[in-house]
């Protein structure tokens, strides 16, 4: 991996290192870069198969595969350790969430703080069942058909936004892609509580839609009943909890302004805190 071509960075040194979703790419945060104050540090980083990053090396263990939360993490640690020459706030989104906490869990000296954009537990089962689960979903549908029909229900209405978002969702290898988001549900079912209840650094957790009694993604509001955030809540309690209303998936997209806001205030935070 060409760590130059993958990060691109304002200023010598990151404040906020920005890390995008699944099938998604480190341009998606020009929107909230471009509401963020002119002194803002920050780095945008591509996973490994995303956007200008190559694919993922191919492990020794044919039986594994480093399209993963694990292997992606590792690959964040070793670009803050040549790059980062500061602890960064990580702010991930989705996919991108799970990959921070796990960066935060191997390299906690590395991370001042985590903001979570939209993340979820589409893993509740065992870290196994929850995998062979996603699996079976694709040989099922195929994998154009499971990423379309996932996306879909990430917007309140169909766009010139979303048509592009899932063109390029359907773009990434399918093979890479299926191990990744079995990945995600793995992870999720095995690691997500140990991840969260351990972070005792400042956490941001932004929300803007939630899945309802019926496994379905709908947009968020007081009202909701929202078991991830009840989760958070029991299990990081010191976590703080902010909902942006009427956007779907990709508030960093959709309400960038609302997002750059959360975000300068939260870096203040955690200034004043370290000062």
């Amino acid at each position: 991996m060409t760590e130059t071509s993958n990060a691109v960075t304002r200023r010598k040194e990151a404040r906020l290192l920005f890390l995008h979703g699944f099938a998604c790419a480190k341009e998606d945060w020009r929107f909230v870069a471009s509401f963020l104050p002119a002194h803002t540090e920050f780095s945008t980083y591509d996973f490994p198969g995303h956007g200008t990053a190559p694919a993922p090396q191919a492990p020794r263990d044919a039986s594994t595969s480093n399209w993963s939360i694990e292997y992606f993490a590792a690959e964040v640690v070793r670009h803050l350790q040549r790059f980062e020459a500061a602890p960064v706030i990580l702010a991930g989104h989705s996919l991108g969430c799970r990959v921070a906490l796990e960066v935060a869990a191997r390299a906690p000296e590395r991370v001042n703080g985590l903001v979570l954009i939209e993340a979820s537990m589409i893993g509740e089962r065992s870290a196994d069942a929850a995998c062979q689960h996603i699996y079976s979903l694709v040989e099922k549908s195929g994998f154009n058909q499971f990423v379309e029909n996932r996306f879909n229900e990430m917007f309140l209405s169909e766009s010139p936004l979303s048509k592009a978002i899932l063109a390029r969702a359907k773009n990434i290898d399918p093979v890479g892609g299926t191990a990744l988001f079995a990945s995600m549900a793995g992870w999720d079912a095995g690691l997500m509580a140990t991840r969260l209840g351990r972070f005792t650094k400042p956490m941001l957790i932004i929300q803007s839609m939630y899945f309802d009694a019926l496994g379905k993604r709908r947009p968020i509001d007081e009202t909701s009943e929202s078991s991830w955030l009840r989760f958070v809540s029991s299990v990081a309690p010191a976590a703080r909890i902010e909902l942006v209303k009427e956007s779907g998936h990709f508030p960093h997209i959709e309400q960038p302004e609302k997002i750059a806001y959360l975000l300068r205030d939260f870096v203040s935070e955690i200034s004043t805190l370290r000062s």
